[in-house]
């Protein structure tokens, strides 16, 4: 660990890189499993991260990839209602996986971060991973393993949704990544792109609204492209990852949760216990009183016109009713492995024992 520390913390204050770990200096064991869950803003990620971390016995992190950011060099409201500086497992997490960080370490690292998530147009993760940088590497091996040694050794949820964050911590060797795919309806979703929402977790004004898509083409392109990524990156995962509909999800809440832990083979939690919500970002919902309450109205395709409309369904009906199959796919086969008899790639090699970096 001590020597982990140092290569990302340089006396220097430079960036070391440093050499792959052989497989016997990385056991299996741990090497966490993340289930990320992948998609486009403003999906209901945050209600589906919270009622599975209430169903299942899973450690909920929030959207990771803006840890460095929003959380650290921030200071924003974490899940369980204090600033993350004060957050007693973010402390704990930091303080084993890199000791002492500074406020220059933080930038560096998020600055890793955002160029793991991309940019909307990519569409690199179904032919290739995205390429591993050395500095990634090592923050998320060390972060990951921290937060899953913290949180008691549970699966470990990750609502970033960028699917090429997620291709890019598979990458890393980090941890054994679960791709579950949430989508919603293409009509609310993208009015909701174009809605601004308080931030109540922002100690800064600047930060004090959520960012919302300015002109109707760039919420319709964040919807299609983000959902391309995750259903490029979802082919190579047949035999262990889930599509999910999220107005399917918001009618029949529980049969969902219990396809969800089926397929992704996550135990229940135990009768009587009350997990603490760490979500390091996410929705402002998971601060409102009812804020995982599930029945809501879909108010948002009212405040669409009648173009509008006729424009988002010319330019996505085909793509969600793909979306839609698939979902309907893994309602009826939830326990259903790859169509190929193979393993999905990547499981062989972890039930092995070997080195998860050399997955290819």
């Amino acid at each position: 660990m001590a020597q982990a520390r140092a290569r990302l913390r340089g006396g220097d204050g430079r960036r070391q890189h440093a050499p792959a770990r052989a497989a016997h200096q990385e056991p299996t064991h741990l090497v966490p499993r993340v289930v990320a869950i992948i998609g486009c803003a403003r999906s209901g990620s945050t209600l589906l991260e919270g009622k599975l971390q209430q169903a299942a016995d899973v450690t909920a992190l929030g959207e990771v990839a803006h840890l460095w950011s929003r959380g650290f060099l921030r200071d924003e409201l974490c899940g369980c209602g204090v600033n993350f500086s004060r957050c007693e497992f973010w402390t704990e997490v930091i303080a084993k996986g890199f000791g002492k960080v500074h406020a220059a370490d933080a930038r560096r690292f998020d600055a890793a971060f955002r160029a793991a998530v991309g940019g909307v147009v990519h569409l690199e993760t179904r032919r290739r991973r995205p390429a591993g940088d050395p500095l990634f590497r090592e923050i998320a091996r060390e972060l990951y393993l921290a937060a899953h040694q913290v949180g008691g050794g549970k699966t470990l949820l990750d609502s970033s949704k960028p699917a090429r964050f997620a291709a890019s911590l598979e990458a890393s060797g980090a941890a054994c990544v679960l791709p579950l795919h949430l989508f919603r309806s293409s009509a609310p979703n993208v009015q909701s792109l174009r809605t601004s929402k308080p931030r109540p977790q922002s100690q800064d004004g600047s930060y004090a609204m959520m960012p919302s898509s300015k002109t109707l083409a760039h919420a319709i392109a964040h919807w299609i492209f983000r959902n391309a990524q995750a259903s490029d990156f979802m082919r190579r995962h047949d035999g262990r990852s889930l599509t999910i509909h999220f107005d399917d999800f918001r009618r029949n809440v529980q049969p969902q949760l219990q396809a969800i832990m089926a397929r992704l083979e996550l135990p229940a939690r135990r009768s009587g216990a009350r997990p603490t919500w760490h979500s390091v970002s996410g929705n402002p919902v998971r601060f409102e009183r009812d804020g995982l309450d599930v029945r809501v109205e879909e108010r948002a395709t009212a405040c669409l016109n009648a173009i509008e409309r006729a424009i988002v369904a010319l330019t996505t009906t085909r793509q969600q009713m793909r979306l839609e199959a698939c979902a309907l796919a893994h309602v009826l086969h939830p326990t259903q492995s790859s169509s190929t008899g193979d393993p999905a790639p990547g499981a062989a090699t972890f039930a092995r024992g070997s080195d998860p970096q050399g997955a290819t």
